[in-house]
């Protein structure tokens, strides 16, 4: 891929993007919405769409030997990378790579970034490796970083008051949606009702996510089993792919709702309006989270949300005025709310006039500028 020579060049790291998650949307914004201002080389393990996805938007794609391993081989390879091909930024975007990636864009030279798609502090599950990520981060983070950014104020306040980052080194950004994609439109609502076999007058619950443990779909079933008789018709449908698939498919048919819950397999990013569109609220039950696009995404389409609390729900979801924000892991809290919700219209229809009231705020347009501005204070 050639490259304008006067722009800067930034280095995106991660081990791994596939075909769906937030790092994955969030590296495709900022390499589409940036790539006038600068030149970016994406170095990881890439599915070949992802690939074909950054390529079209004119970054360049490498993928080094041993991407995300701690060792010092990797620290070398990414070092001779930075240095060999002029890079200005080094930007990393996983755990993995925060750590081999920083040490080498400091031993080069170069400013360093590191973005807390979400925290691993979420999902330690040792007393030792708690300690260790504790120690590691400290050090990473007050003698390489040059900054840390947090996609939610609330991960930036753990790691604040924890000490494994000193607030003058951080700042809050968090993702945003191109809200005109995900605007409320009725043939693509239509379209994909009748794609699904949603019939007049049922309520759709949507939920989009990849299907592995942290996402909680699990406690989705679990409350959905426990919704009574008395609720409107409604059914689920899930846009998502991941190991989970075959045993959640099991659970629905064991808990007697394979009548009810729809599980779509991956569906392109591209597709994901038009299935929120032709939702009628959005159901997202993670464990862990810090500001999930789905949710955004969600509200963007004009959709009252269900979360857990978790990473900046109350944020995107102030508790009864944009939807409901119950304790992760609670299935008859969350029972409750899909029940409040689908049984009152009028709720419904004030939660979707507060959703679009400040929809401004959720903007792709307001991250780019913000990480536009981050990356040229560090030039």
């Amino acid at each position: 891929m050639r490259h304008d020579a006067r722009r800067p060049v930034i280095a995106l790291l991660s081990s791994r993007l596939g075909d769906i998650g937030g790092t994955e949307t969030h590296i495709l914004q900022v390499t589409e919405g940036l790539r006038d201002e600068f030149n970016f080389y994406v170095l990881a393990l890439c599915s070949d769409r992802m690939r074909q996805q950054l390529e079209a938007r004119g970054a360049s794609v490498v993928e080094m030997p041993g991407a995300g391993q701690l060792d010092l081989g990797s620290i070398r390879r990414y070092h001779r990378f930075f240095t060999g091909y002029h890079i200005d930024i080094v930007h990393t975007q996983d755990a993995r790579t925060s750590i081999t990636g920083r040490i080498a864009g400091r031993l080069a030279g170069k400013p360093v970034i590191h973005t807390y798609h979400i925290s691993p502090l979420h999902y330690q599950t040792t007393r030792l490796r708690r300690i260790l990520y504790h120690i590691g981060e400290a050090l990473l983070n007050l003698l390489i970083t040059d900054m840390s950014v947090f996609v939610s104020q609330n991960t930036q306040q753990l790691y604040t008051r924890r000490g494994l980052a000193r607030p003058q080194k951080t700042r809050i950004i968090r993702n945003g949606v191109a809200l005109d994609d995900y605007a409320p439109n009725a043939q693509r609502r239509a379209i994909w009702r009748q794609r699904l076999g949603i019939h007049p007058g049922t309520l759709l619950l949507g939920s989009v996510g990849q299907l592995v443990p942290l996402k909680g779909y699990d406690l989705l079933l679990e409350a959905a089993a426990l919704l009574p008789d008395t609720v409107p018709g409604w059914r689920l449908a899930v846009a998502g792919s991941g190991p989970m698939h075959p045993t959640l498919e099991q659970i629905a048919r064991q808990k007697g709702l394979e009548d009810k819950v729809q599980f779509l397999g991956y569906v392109p990013h591209e597709d994901i309006p038009g299935f929120l569109n032709a939702c009628d609220l959005f159901v997202h039950p993670s464990y862990a989270e810090t500001g999930p696009y789905t949710v955004m995404e969600a509200q963007a389409a004009s959709l009252p949300c269900i979360m857990t609390e978790v990473g900046d729900s109350h944020f995107l979801v102030p508790h009864g005025v944009k939807g409901f924000v119950v304790p992760p892991g609670d299935a008859r809290a969350l029972t409750g709310a899909i029940e409040n919700l689908l049984s009152d219209a009028d709720l419904r229809m004030r939660m979707i006039a507060s959703v679009r009231e400040d929809i401004g705020e959720l903007s792709i347009q307001i991250m780019l500028d913000k990480i536009k501005n981050l990356y040229q204070s560090l030039l």
